[in-house]
């Protein structure tokens, strides 16, 4: 039984611009993957963290924060500590570590304190991440 092809003509048009439509597609992304391999930003993560807000919570209260990743590049493990000073002058810490904050995006997390304070001022800083 032989093989039947076609002749280039009868390709439908539709054929022929999807091919190039698609193949337009490829190229650019090959081009995009390999610039950015080559010319990419190296530049380590910025991350900056502020405090949203302040709830009570039972045996205590709660700060949530949000930790903003201001490069291209991602960072994992990012461990935040906040601290909040106590009506006799003592301060408390609390910690908590978000996983992945990938390149110019932000997560939140929630730093919990026991006790109430008379002034809920909590400072906020990263301790450290890692490369993912």
């Amino acid at each position: 039984m032989p093989v039947k092809t076609r002749a280039r003509h009868d390709v439908p048009m539709i054929e022929w611009i999807t091919g190039a439509v698609a193949s337009a597609i490829v190229l650019g992304m090959l081009a995009f993957i390999g610039y950015e391999a080559v010319f990419g930003d190296g530049a380590p993560p910025a991350l900056r963290v502020t405090v949203a807000g302040t709830r009570s919570s039972p045996g205590g209260f709660a700060a949530e924060v949000t930790v903003a990743n201001e490069s291209s590049q991602a960072a994992a493990n990012v461990l935040v500590e906040g601290v909040v000073r106590g009506a006799d002058g003592t301060e408390i810490r609390s910690d908590a570590t978000v996983d992945h904050v990938p390149g110019f995006s932000s997560r939140r997390a929630t730093l919990l304190f026991p006790g109430p304070y008379a002034n809920e001022a909590v400072r906020v800083r990263v301790r450290g991440f890692t490369a993912p």
